[in-house]
């Protein structure tokens, strides 16, 4: 009988062991970390998902949550970075990755690249009014009213346009002198929300351009009314109290 030496053997299970066993952890980390995302610990999920990285550090879907962590951590640098690395040679469009990276460089204020980027989507889902209005904030933000003006009305054709489209468009309207219509807008905000301190005060804003100081003065009462801290409706209140003596 030919006896095998042990140091002859060792090495050729370490060598063939080593790719399962690293497959495991990789396997329990990445499933461990998306249970982390649902429960909204987003700090353990990147400590779990940097692990994974460390095994497969090509792995585009790990990018992709990792990056859905630093989005929900306000971190949007470091998500638009990891949504790019989830986008690189990944062979099927990703149009959540492409979708999520629009908001985080609409967030950093990179205005064209986040049109660019949404507008990759709408390719893909031309009928869907959310991104429309997530649009028209966008161009909102980039001083292009007529744009998103444009694409608020697009997303009522496809009747739907709730509190944030109304409001994006009024917002608009109001920026372009078109106060008449910017009223009934945030009209249709607050009456879907009557609670919305933003598009009281804004509507109050826009009576004291349209010189109805004392309906802009109780709109900004009602702002504090409903919020006692909106810096806005105090500011804007003083303004036109300044006005009015």
């Amino acid at each position: 009988m030919k006896i095998i030496k042990l140091n002859t053997i060792i090495p050729f299970l370490i060598i063939f062991a080593t790719p399962v066993f690293a497959q495991y952890n990789f396997d329990k980390f990445f499933s461990n970390a998306k249970i982390d995302i649902n429960e909204n610990n987003y700090f353990d999920a990147i400590s779990k998902l940097n692990k994974c990285l460390a095994v497969k550090p090509d792995n585009c879907e790990v990018y992709f949550y990792r990056a859905i962590c630093k989005y929900s951590l306000m971190d949007y640098y470091g998500a638009e970075k990891d949504f790019t690395m989830a986008l690189f040679n990944v062979s099927i469009i990703h149009y959540d990755a492409f979708h999520y990276r629009a908001l985080s460089r609409y967030r950093l204020g990179k205005y064209s690249d986040a049109i660019d980027d949404i507008n990759k989507v709408l390719e893909q889902e031309p009928d869907s009014p959310g991104l429309y209005v997530e649009r028209a904030f966008i161009f909102l933000a980039n001083n292009n009213y007529n744009a998103a003006i444009d694409d608020c009305k697009k997303a009522l054709s496809l009747k739907s346009l709730g509190e944030e489209g109304f409001l994006c468009k009024a917002q608009a309207e109001n920026a372009i002198s078109d106060y008449q219509n910017a009223i009934s807008d945030y009209d249709e905000v607050i009456k879907i929300n009557s609670k919305n301190v933003d598009a009281i005060a804004l509507r109050g804003m826009t009576k004291d351009k349209m010189n109805n100081i004392q309906e802009a003065i109780d709109d900004y009462n009602l702002a504090i009314k409903i919020d006692s801290t909106s810096t806005l409706a105090y500011y804007s209140r003083a303004e036109a109290e300044i006005k009015i003596e």
